[in-house]
């Protein structure tokens, strides 16, 4: 039986419908779709100790087997390490139905769409192609759009000038013809100004008025119609936390969960040092960054945004922006516009997505200037421009920093140290 429609959602907070009956199933495309995505008979039942990645590729497998006439993904790969990655992509290319696709994953756009659609400030933009030839005529538009607005906005200040000089004018012209300050009694001012009237230089400098105020409202009015394109691009802000350095971790076993442990050497974090974290999923990456954020939560100097972002979370979030005064919310707003985000749209949700909803965290841990920044696969789920953005950003702070991603360029234009882990060893350099 074929279905009309599967939906992979981007949270994973639940086990997806249908996990039972594929479990179960013994037909050749379920063994297909358990081996090619590495799927463990006991997923099921230890469902919140696997991580993000193999819960989405259980996701996937689920929603595969249903054989939809089409499929609706949004970020399949935020979790993913490459080898899950490959296995995703692999998966998706022997999907024969339509597939409907939400990504920020550049590769896998590329790999795998024929069309591709830019959805931007209520406004979707499609090109008949594949990701790359898309995103270099967007870029051509863009371009073409802000050649645009900065012509028009050269055309109105000049417009602008026009009408305060006529103005002048006019005004001028207005006072030469009034009888509102002269004697009453003094005819030859009267007459001098009866006489301007019939030469009608008033009337003409009025109408030149409006003739430049008409010029000036349509020059803003075609200005409004022309999609601005807002400057992107954010400050990390440091202090120096007194007692925050040298984080120091002794040697010693870190519990992963049904029976698993890593053994941890002794590990000490500086100021101003960058460490990257790196292993395949499952491996403990994230348990690791939750063992030292544990250790700091009490420190106002570290700012550490985890991985998962429930919706209750996000509600909390955004109960917390609405809670603010005028002054702290409009500072929130202008960070999150700088990532991407329109923030009126935003002010309008009652759940922000876990890509907004990680920019107002973001936003709120700036505010605080930290020392020590904790980030635990940021890019999942940002948009391509917050993306940029944030990597820039971090590449200038100037506190230390602990980065867990899958993103290979973004980890390597940021850290210096690695730590490691393979199996149940953890290694430092």
């Amino acid at each position: 039986k074929t279905n009309v429609y599967a939906y992979v959602p981007q949270r994973s907070d639940q086990q997806p419908e249908g996990a039972q009956g594929f479990m179960d199933a013994v037909q050749s495309r379920a063994w297909q779709l358990r081996e090619m995505l590495g799927i463990g008979w006991d997923w099921m039942d230890r469902w919140e100790s696997l991580s993000g990645g193999e819960q989405k590729r259980f996701q996937l497998a689920v929603a595969l087997y249903a054989a939809p006439d089409v499929l609706l993904l949004d970020e399949p790969t935020n979790h993913l390490d490459e080898t899950s990655k490959e296995m995703i992509a692999e998966a998706l290319q022997s999907f024969r139905g339509i597939g409907i696709l939400v990504s920020h994953d550049r590769a896998l756009l590329q790999s795998l769409c024929t069309t591709t659609c830019f959805l931007e400030e209520g406004r979707l933009r499609c090109y008949h192609t594949d990701y790359e030839a898309a995103r270099a005529a967007r870029g051509e538009a863009a371009a073409h759009r802000r050649e645009l607005h900065e012509k028009q906005d050269r055309n109105i200040k000049k417009l602008q000038r026009q009408v305060a000089q006529q103005r002048q004018k006019a005004q001028a012209s207005d006072n030469r013809v009034s009888k509102a300050h002269i004697n009453p009694k003094d005819s030859d001012a009267k007459e001098k100004i009866n006489l301007a009237k019939l030469t009608g230089k008033d009337a003409v400098d009025n109408n030149i008025l409006s003739r430049y105020e008409g010029k000036l409202d349509r020059a803003k009015e075609e200005q409004s119609s022309i999609k601005r394109d807002f400057e992107t691009g954010i400050t990390l802000e440091s202090e120096t936390w007194r007692g925050l350095f040298p984080i120091v971790a002794e040697a010693g076993r870190m519990a992963l969960g049904n029976g698993r442990y890593v053994e941890l050497p002794r590990i000490s974090i500086a100021q101003g040092d960058r460490i990257g974290i790196r292993g395949e999923n499952g491996s403990g990456k994230s348990t690791l960054v939750e063992h030292v954020a544990g250790h700091l939560k009490e420190h106002a100097g570290v700012l550490y945004i985890p991985q998962n972002i429930s919706s209750e979370r996000s509600r909390r979030v955004m109960m917390e922006v609405r809670a603010m005064g005028k002054e702290a919310q409009g500072r929130i707003m202008a960070f999150v516009r700088r990532l991407g985000s329109d923030p009126a749209q935003l002010m309008q949700s009652h759940e922000p997505s876990p890509g907004e909803s990680r920019k107002l965290m973001l936003a709120f841990g700036i505010e605080k200037k930290p020392g020590l920044i904790i980030l635990d696969e940021p890019t999942n789920d940002l948009d391509i421009v917050a993306v940029e953005a944030l990597e820039e950003a971090l590449k200038n702070f100037s506190g230390a920093l602990i980065l867990v991603s899958h993103d290979r360029s973004f980890m390597k234009n940021l850290i210096k140290k690695e730590i490691i882990i393979k199996g149940e060893k953890l290694s430092f350099t």
